[in-house]
């Protein structure tokens, strides 16, 4: 009887042993990645968001000594992968790239294959100024002169964009509602807009940096403009818009990171802290500044609090303008 009492006592023993142990691992930062993992774009590859999510996944990859593969799932201005990525495991080996558009579709489409409750934010990856850009025949030296002319002649001048809803569409919107005139939005697929402002059809447009400093520098078009609440590194002469005519005017290009809702903290917090780790090294800062892109690289948090400053802002312009895309 009293080694059957001291068995019992020893096995007890080892059960609470054995608890605390697990309790202590449980408690630590959970071994990730062990497995390769997949960020999911929602637009062809060479894209913007494309892009930059394989700088981050190539230099994660290095970090983890983990595979990190990009999967492209392109259509309905990212919908398709935004829905893939919302039903996908929350466990830290699905992961979205994304980009203004998740914030903008909410606002014109009355049906999505997801909700923003989907996911949980990671970082934000980047950002960039649009630049606000007119064909040099346009009788306007500033922001200021042509909002005076686009006042003296309502309706005549007309600004081209990537398409009905895209954030370059939105931005013309912002622009025209905060300055108070009426130009007329020509929406193009692609990169036809900028053909078209070159030659004269369209009289301005708001543009990617990447793909307008080239043209800017040529010549071929002129640089009014940018969008962000600090001037560009790239175009360091030219005033932003808010200074330069249009107080609190403010659109970001920007590409994130996110995950399903149901992903752990633990593992969110340290994809971030890793995402930011990375951005730092000066190879990945030097590629994104060359695209005109700037490494960022935010916590959860302060992601997640740019989210909802965007949905609400295009909810607003989307509202104002009686946009839709359904």
């Amino acid at each position: 009887m009293r080694l059957s009492k001291k068995i019992t006592g020893i096995f007890a023993t080892a059960v609470v042993s054995l608890a605390i142990g697990a309790g202590a691992v449980s408690a630590e930062e959970p071994s990730y990645p062990t497995r390769p993992v997949k960020v999911v774009v929602g637009f062809a590859p060479g894209g913007g968001t494309d892009t930059v999510a394989r700088f981050v996944a190539e230099a994660l990859g290095k970090l983890w000594k983990q595979s990190v593969v990009v999967e492209n799932r392109p259509g309905a201005g990212g919908q398709i992968a935004e829905g893939y990525a919302a039903k996908a495991n929350g466990d830290g080996y699905t992961l979205l790239a994304d980009s203004a558009s998740l914030t903008i579709n909410p606002a014109l489409r009355k049906s999505l294959p997801y909700k923003m409750s989907d996911f949980v934010p990671i970082s934000l990856m980047s950002s960039s100024p649009y630049v606000l850009v007119i064909n040099p025949q346009v009788q306007a030296k500033s922001v200021k002169e042509l909002i005076a002319l686009a006042k003296q002649k309502p309706g005549e001048l007309s600004y081209a964009s990537a398409g009905v809803g895209s954030s370059l569409h939105l931005a013309g919107e912002l622009f025209k509602s905060m300055a108070g005139v009426d130009i007329v939005h020509v929406p193009y697929q692609g990169a036809d807009g900028i053909t078209d402002l070159i030659s004269g059809r369209v009289q301005m447009a708001f543009a990617g940096l990447p793909q307008a400093l080239p043209q800017i520098k040529a010549g071929k078009l002129v640089a009014l403009g940018v969008s962000t609440p600090t001037r560009s590194p790239l175009l360091p002469d030219v005033p932003t818009i808010a200074e330069a005519g249009v107080p609190g005017f403010e659109v970001i290009s920007w590409y994130g990171l996110l995950a399903p809702a149901k992903t752990p903290k633990p593992i969110v917090d340290k994809i971030s802290a890793d995402v930011a780790t990375v951005l730092k090294d000066k190879d990945i800062k030097d590629r994104f500044l060359a695209l005109g892109l700037e490494p960022v690289g935010t916590s959860s948090d302060e992601f997640a609090g740019h989210i909802k400053s965007e949905v609400e802002k295009w909810d607003g312009v989307v509202k104002k303008a009686g946009i839709t895309a359904d």
